[in-house]
């Protein structure tokens, strides 16, 4: 009887280990990681089923005027490993984070020469807000004291100075910025400390106008002038460089904002007014006028003085010729 029991207990033994062996193994453990991002940027993955303790590196990266400003989500503790704007998650849970971001806040540093003041205003703001975060646009206007005229602005792009004229001047906040506004000192058309010094004397390149700033024409205003240059000259001869001609004359200065310019007729035996200059100002380097053309046009201009012209050198001009062109 013992042995036979022994015998049965051996069997169930057997029976037992062999059952033990075939046992399928147990299916590991599966979470589940989620990734997202806040407006602003992205993130190389958004996540996915991965097996128990499998480790998943995630890297945030921010679009243009955009920085990263960390996670967020499921405690970032144990198994998490951040280097910078990556993160190494260990999954031993379900997981759900994002990746966060913040506009960008640049510095707008606005320099003077001269004297007068420069309003800066928001004029599409990317948050709501009046900071100057990246995509901001700012509106810059410039207004002189009484004895300045505004002249341009003046910013470094890429290592090259760039100017504009333009008054009010929007810029995009895309990186920090500095911008000069130039302020010139308002000249007499004559010096009356010295009435031999005539200020307007020179070559005066005419700015063009900007697209859709056309300056507005009256029902009885003719075509505009489509002058390029005017040269003033020290003996008081003129030259109206247009598109097509060259109109030369003498001038006289009226008063002290205004210019008579006329044409000598040899056939009168003196000389008719063809047109005026109005409501002039002038600085060192900047002249606006009305000109008025009889018969010809009527517009507001202005212009820029060329620092390279010599009157001495005008191959044009009366006193460098051997005789006076006359004049029709």
């Amino acid at each position: 009887m013992k042995k036979l029991l022994l015998l049965f207990g051996i069997c169930l033994t057997l029976f037992t280990c062999s059952k033990s062996n075939n046992s399928p193994p147990p299916v590991p453990q599966k979470y589940v990681l989620s990734v997202s991002a806040s407006e602003g940027g992205s993130v190389s993955s958004t996540g996915g089923q991965y097996y128990q303790n499998a480790s998943v590196l995630v890297t945030a990266t921010p679009d243009k005027g955009y920085e990263f400003s960390g996670w967020t989500g499921t405690s970032l503790t144990g198994g998490w490993t951040l280097s910078g704007t990556s993160i190494m998650v260990k999954l031993t849970s379900n997981v759900t984070i994002k990746a966060n971001f913040i506009r960008s806040k640049y510095t707008l540093t606005i320099d003077m020469i001269g004297s007068g003041s420069v309003d800066q205003q928001v004029i599409n703001s990317a948050k709501g807000t009046t900071e100057y975060e990246s995509g901001n646009t700012v509106r810059l206007t410039a207004t002189p004291n009484s004895d300045f005229l505004f002249y341009d602005w003046q910013q470094i792009i890429n290592n090259l100075a760039e100017n504009s004229f333009e008054n009010p001047f929007e810029i995009e906040m895309d990186q920090s910025k500095t911008i000069t506004a130039t302020f010139e000192e308002k000249l007499p058309l004559i010096n009356p400390e010295d009435t031999d010094k005539n200020n307007t004397v020179g070559k005066w390149k005419i700015r063009k106008k900007r697209p859709g700033n056309k300056e507005s024409s009256s029902s009885d205003r003719a075509a505009d002038c489509k002058i390029d240059v005017i040269i003033l000259r020290s003996d008081y001869s003129f030259a109206l460089i247009t598109e097509t001609t060259t109109i030369t004359g003498g001038y006289t200065i009226d008063s002290e904002t205004s210019i008579s310019l006329n044409q000598r007729w040899i056939a009168q035996r003196g000389t008719t007014n063809i047109g005026t200059l109005s409501e002039i100002e002038l600085s060192d380097n900047y002249l606006s006028f009305n000109i008025d053309l009889i018969g010809v046009c009527d517009e507001k201009l202005e212009a820029d003085r060329d620092p390279t012209y010599d009157e001495s050198t005008d191959p044009n001009a009366p006193a460098n010729t051997k005789s006076q062109t006359t004049e029709i």
